[in-house]
């Protein structure tokens, strides 16, 4: 049996629990047959009405009973464990989740969290309870409510370090072949795109919809539209925290060339770019020094998301470049492709109207096809191409335009 008590609690407490004065002070818990050595017993207060809460009373008292519950089991498995407390709050809150899954009162904390990305995800503060996210990531993605169980299983070892939440949640990773960097980056990306889309896993919420409707959207940074002879934005505040991101929207892009320059030589932020398609698909790049991105014509959207290590001390400063490209050539749609069923098409960047030659090689160097196309207009360009009377095999399509050059890989199924 578990002791609840109902009381008249203060303005806004769903609820908690404490460990009862009796337990041990080895931390062996006297009712279990176990040695737990880091265990206590503990008893739950709930409040005695939920007037004014953002749910109705009976969904409140699930959710408190949820969270609170879960409160308890921390305590059986590692009293000791308040070292990282932002771990034991988000984890109650996701916990509310997967027994009530239809309640969503935890959806109040993600307004705020999602308004400040530049907060830290172990942040202890009101903000810890909508760090859920972070778990509600990894059991999506990973291996469900036992890739939290493991979790706290790790911890139990490292009780008394001050990195146990994190110790733990890099151990637990590692057994399913990732870590904590990762996961923290594909969650980020995710809370950027909000979306339940199956093109665009594994950066997706079986949920987002629900977190749209009730008004959650990610916050930029800036929103920048990118003009054709480029521009530099730059960051120089002091509010970037580790383990958080910014988020920058580009307007308008068109290829090109992007340098990502962190303040002082410092490691602790890093960058990439999303791109999502309008058929859901989403593909990231890493900023490291120059990169020139092309930009397939059916980007629907073009993000700069920037990244914060674990260095608490890092100044976390940055600026990025922004230059036209001379010519890109996008990689060709669909690839690969039958011509005797379907045209593909490459997506053509050039400085200014002109011509350009097209010439098609084979793995082996020879050329084998080749066209001239006269009125290129500056900008972007669509190219169809047929190949019908080639056969099955890896090509190369090799674009040239004022002295430059640029080439693609493509494959012909007939």
């Amino acid at each position: 049996d578990y002791d609840i008590y109902i009381k008249t609690l203060g303005a806004g407490y769903y609820g908690f629990v404490r460990s009862e004065y009796y337990a041990s002070n080895t931390g062996d818990n006297e009712n279990s047959e176990v040695i737990e050595l880091n265990a206590r017993t503990s008893f739950m207060e709930m409040r005695n009405e939920y007037g004014g809460f953002p749910l109705g009373e009976t969904e409140s008292i699930m959710v408190t009973a949820a969270h609170e519950f879960f409160h308890a089991i921390q305590y059986g498995y590692d009293y000791f464990n308040n070292n990282d407390i932002w771990m034991l709050e988000a984890t109650s809150t996701w916990i509310e989740d997967e027994v009530y899954d239809d309640v969503n009162d935890n959806y109040q904390y993600l307004l705020g969290w999602f308004d400040e990305p530049n907060t830290a995800l172990d942040e202890y503060s009101f903000h810890v309870y909508g760090s859920f996210i972070f778990f509600r990531y990894l059991s999506e993605h990973i291996d469900g409510i036992n890739t939290i169980l493991k979790i706290f299983d790790y911890a139990l070892p490292n009780t008394f370090l001050n990195t146990i939440s994190f110790t733990s949640i890099e151990d637990a990773l590692n057994d399913y072949d990732t870590n904590f960097d990762n996961e923290f980056k594909n969650m980020i990306i995710s809370n950027l795109l909000l979306t339940d889309s199956e093109e665009a896993k594994p950066y997706t919420y079986e949920e987002a919809q629900g977190y749209r409707d009730y008004g959650i959207e990610p916050e930029f940074e800036e929103v920048i539209d990118v003009p054709n002879e480029g521009t530099t934005f730059g960051y120089f505040g002091n509010d970037l925290m580790h383990r958080a991101c910014h988020y920058l929207q580009i307007e308008n892009p068109t290829p090109m060339v992007i340098t990502f320059i962190p303040s002082e030589a410092n490691d602790n932020v890093s960058a990439l770019v999303v791109l999502k398609t309008s058929d859901d698909n989403v593909y990231t790049y890493n900023l490291e020094n120059s990169k020139e991105i092309s930009i397939p014509s059916n980007t629907e959207n073009f993000y700069i998301v920037i990244l914060t290590g674990d260095d608490e001390t890092a100044v976390n400063q940055y600026s990025i470049e922004f230059s036209p490209s001379l010519l890109s050539l996008n990689q060709n749609y669909p690839n690969p492709f039958n011509p005797i069923k379907e045209l593909t098409t490459f997506d053509v960047y050039v400085p200014e109207s002109g011509s350009a030659s097209f010439n098609i090689y084979n793995i082996l160097g020879m050329k084998v096809d080749g066209f001239v196309l006269t009125e290129l207009e500056t900008g972007l360009n669509e190219v169809t191409y047929t190949g019908k009377y080639l056969p099955s095999g890896v090509y190369i399509m090799q674009l040239k335009n004022s002295g430059k050059k640029k080439a693609r890989r493509f494959t012909i199924i007939k």
